[in-house]
C-alpha cells in the first residue's frame, strides 16, 4: 500500500512577508492543500494521512469548511481512505469538518485525547493499521504516549499518527519522547506541531518524521517543504520520501563583500549572487516552486562598509529578479561587512578597539581566558533563554546552541562594534 503522509497546512493561513504583482492565490495554505491531493491521485495512493493543524484556528472555520470537505470527498469518492488527527490549532474544528463528511473512508481518530486503531486495506488484501491521538484542548500538559494501550500486532505494518512536541520535555503542546516513540511496536511515526521538516530514521528502529508545513508560511522556515510518501513493504514501512508542494522558498544568503569598493560593483555582486541561487534552486527541481525568497547576510571587510547599509536599502527596494521561472525578492538584508582594519594597529591599547581586539584575540585561543570563556557562557545562556520566550518557542524549532555559535556572535558583533569605532576616531 502506498501512504501520502503531511500535517501542519493550517488552512486559512498564507505565506508571509511576500510582496509580489499579481494574484496571490497561490500562496494561500487551501492552494497546497488542492496540489497534496493532487500528488495523491498521481502518485495513486491508498490513503492520506494528516497529522493535524490542518486548520489554523477555530475562527477559520468557515473559509475552510468548503475547500477541506470538498477535497477530501474527491479522495474518498474515489476509495483513497484519508486519516486525520487533531492539533493544538483544530482540536475544536477538525470533529466539526468530520460532522460533515459522509463516508466509510473518512477516519478522524484519537477524538477525546484516546488512542484509536483503524486498519485500511486495499483491493489486494494488503493492509496497515493507524494508531491515532487527538488533542482534546488547546494545550496538554501530559504525554499522549502515557496512555498508549493498542496491542501490539507484527503481522502487518502498524503507523502512529499523533500531534505533539519532541523537543521540549515541558512543552504544553504534548510531550512525545524519541526514545519511548521507538520502544512501541510500530513502523513509523507521523508527528505534527513542527514546521521544519525532519526525518529521524536511525537503524533498527522505527522511523519518526514531522512532515513540516507543506507550504512554507514563514521566513523561518526555510527550504524544501511539501508532503511525503511511503509504502508498506512486508510487516514493515520504507522510509518516507519527501515531494516538493510549497509554491514559496524562503532561503538565508551570504554574500561575500570583501574587496569591493565601488556602488557599482557592489549592485553588480548582489545582482549576480541572487540569480546564482535562482539557478542552483532550478537545478534542483523545484516543484511547485514560484517565488525565492531571500534573506541577504553581507559579509567580508570592505571599504564601503559604512555605505553598505544605504546600497542594501536601494536593492531591496528596487532590485527585481525573474530568473528560471522564478520570481526572486530580496526580504531582508543585514549588513555584517566590516572596514579593513589592522588589528595590531590597536592591540594592547587602553582604548575601546583595543578593548575589543583583546577580546577577539582571547576568543581564539586554543584555550580560552576566564574572561573569554565566562562571556561565552553568558552569550548562550541570553540565546537560549531568548528561545524559551513562548512566542519563540511557539512557532520556531529549537536551535542547538553551543560554544561554536557563541564565539561566532561574539566575533562578528565584535567586528562590527570595532568597524564603527575606528571610523568614529578617524573622523575625529
Amino acid at each position: 500500500m502506498k501512504l501520502l503522509l503531511t500535517g501542519d497546512i493550517h488552512l486559512g493561513r498564507s505565506s508571509t512577508r511576500i510582496s509580489v504583482n499579481g494574484d496571490t492565490t497561490d500562496l494561500r495554505a487551501v492552494s497546497a492543500w488542492r496540489r497534496i491531493v493532487e500528488t495523491a491521485f498521481r502518485e495513486k495512493v491508498d490513503a492520506v494521512c494528516l497529522s493535524g493543524d490542518i486548520v489554523d484556528q477555530d475562527n477559520r472555520f468557515l473559509e475552510s469548511i468548503g475547500p477541506l470537505e470538498s477535497e477530501i470527498s474527491r479522495l474518498t469518492a474515489s476509495g483513497i481512505h484519508v486519516l486525520a488527527v487533531a492539533g493544538n490549532h483544530d482540536f475544536q474544528v477538525l470533529p466539526r469538518v468530520a460532522e460533515h463528511v459522509n463516508s466509510e473512508y473518512f477516519h478522524f481518530l484519537g477524538q477525546g485525547g484516546k488512542w484509536e486503531r483503524v486498519t485500511v486495506s486495499d483491493q489486494s488484501g494488503n493492509a496497515v493499521h493507524v494508531d491515532g491521538w487527538s488533542f482534546p484542548q488547546r494545550y496538554v500538559n501530559e504525554s499522549p504516549l502515557d496512555s498508549y494501550n493498542l496491542p501490539a500486532d507484527r503481522t502487518i505494518p502498524t503507523i502512529g499518527l499523533v500531534h505533539g512536541d519532541l523537543h521540549d520535555a515541558k512543552s504544553p503542546y504534548g510531550f512525545l519522547n524519541i526514545n519511548k516513540l521507538r520502544s512501541l511496536d510500530v513502523s513509523g511515526w507521523l508527528l505534527g506541531h513542527i514546521h521544519k521538516p525532519e526525518l529521524d530514521c536511525s537503524a533498527g528502529a522505527s522511523w519518526v518524521l514531522y512532515p513540516g508545513s507543506p507550504q512554507a508560511l514563514s521566513p523561518a522556515e526555510q527550504g524544501v517543504h511539501g508532503a511525503w510518501l511511503t509504502e508498506t513493504e512486508g510487516n514493515g514501512l520504507k522510509v518516507p520520501v519527501q515531494a516538493a508542494i510549497s509554491s514559496v522558498r524562503y532561503e538565508e544568503l551570504d554574500i561575500d563583500m570583501t574587496g569591493i569598493s565601488s556602488r557599482e560593483a557592489a549592485e553588480s555582486r548582489f545582482f549576480e549572487c541572487i540569480r546564482q541561487a535562482a539557478q542552483e534552486l532550478h537545478d534542483t527541481g523545484h516543484g511547485h516552486c514560484a517565488v525565492l525568497s531571500l534573506r541577504i547576510r553581507l559579509t567580508g571587510e570592505s571599504a564601503l562598509a559604512h555605505e553598505m547599509e544605504a546600497i542594501a536599502t536601494r536593492v531591496r527596494e528596487d532590485l527585481t529578479v525573474q530568473h528560471a521561472g522564478l520570481t526572486v525578492q530580496v526580504e531582508k538584508i543585514r549588513n555584517a561587512t566590516t572596514a579593513a582594519i589592522n588589528l595590531e594597529e590597536h592591540a594592547g591599547t587602553h582604548t575601546a578597539p583595543g578593548a575589543l581586539v583583546d577580546i577577539l584575540r582571547e576568543l581564539d585561543e586554543e584555550k580560552p581566558s576566564v574572561r573569554a570563556h565566562d562571556l561565552l557562557a553568558q552569550v548562550m545562556e541570553d540565546i537560549r533563554r531568548v528561545d524559551r520566550t513562548r512566542d519563540f518557542s511557539t512557532h520556531l524549532d529549537p536551535r542547538a546552541v553551543d560554544e561554536t555559535m557563541a564565539r561566532d556572535f561574539i566575533r562578528a558583533e565584535a567586528r562590527r562594534l570595532l568597524s564603527h569605532l575606528v571610523a568614529q576616531i578617524r573622523n575625529q
